[in-house]
């Protein structure tokens, strides 16, 4: 996207709504941003090949929704 009109073209908004969607680059969609999502951030782990996943909620229950998911690296 190089422009943030052009969600409306994709119907990404639709699967907003109804589904899982993954969007590589989010800060492009600027104000179209979904308030109630799960900002997945990926960098580089303690090896080569390794890479630390960290999760970000924003909205409504996420904590209960991801609590498996999440595991203390202690």
């Amino acid at each position: 996207l190089s422009d943030p009109e052009e969600v409306h073209e994709l119907d990404i908004e639709d699967a907003f709504s109804d589904a899982i969607s993954l969007i590589e680059w989010p800060d492009r969609l600027e104000y179209l941003t979904p308030e109630n999502r799960l900002d997945i951030h990926i960098e580089p782990g303690p090896t080569p090949d390794g890479r630390v996943f960290k999760l970000e909620p924003h909205g409504d229950n996420w904590v209960t929704r991801i609590k498996d998911l999440v595991v203390d690296p202690s």
